[in-house]
């Protein structure tokens, strides 16, 4: 149930109206495992653990709005999804997921790993087989671009892989962040 308050208008009386009130969403979290998922370092377990969470609130919210399509007639198209992808921090060299290490100090494995998350949220979007829900793509949780970590050209190359697998990319800088007004640039589609 809880849920469902976030897709569906209330009236006065709290009682659901049928009037869907979004067309797409941002599937992220503030940390996974006690840490952050924008700024932090994170282990493989932490990008596992995240993946599962993630698909975890996908599948819930898959529920709500099927519950709702059934009382209330399905959304006027399937709701479209973005999924975080967390800020793979430059810093660490050696991060293990799936049998594969990578070593984000150097920008093609960086790159790699965010192709290897990528390649995993398409592939268990599909598997997932919602009914109210479609895959957009991936939302990027870092809210700058910094020049510092080598952020722009790691976020063109990555909103690359992601257009390659077919994936729309998103990213909600705050204000006045480095490389707030470029995301275009940089290859976001929103």
């Amino acid at each position: 149930p809880i849920w469902e308050q976030h897709l569906m208008a209330v009236n006065a009386a709290g009682q659901f109206t049928g009037r869907w009130l979004f067309d797409s969403v941002i599937v992220t979290t503030q940390a996974i495992d006690g840490r952050d998922i924008m700024d932090t370092s994170l282990t493989g377990t932490n990008l596992t653990d995240l993946l599962s969470q993630e698909f975890a609130d996908t599948s819930a919210l898959d529920q709500a709005a099927a519950a709702l399509a059934q009382r209330y007639g399905a959304p006027p198209k399937p709701i479209q999804v973005a999924v975080a992808l967390p800020w793979l921090d430059p810093q660490d060299t050696s991060v293990t997921v799936s049998g594969q290490t990578f070593n984000f100090s150097i920008a093609s494995s960086r790159l790699d790993a965010a192709a290897w998350y990528l390649g995993q949220v398409q592939s268990k979007a599909q598997a997932a087989h919602w009914s109210e829900l479609s895959l957009y793509g991936a939302y990027n949780q870092r809210e700058d671009a910094s020049a510092g970590w080598g952020d722009p050209a790691y976020s063109q190359a990555m909103n690359g892989k992601a257009h390659a697998l077919g994936l729309g990319t998103v990213w909600a800088p705050y204000y006045d962040a480095p490389n707030a007004f470029s995301g275009s640039g940089l290859g976001f589609d929103v």
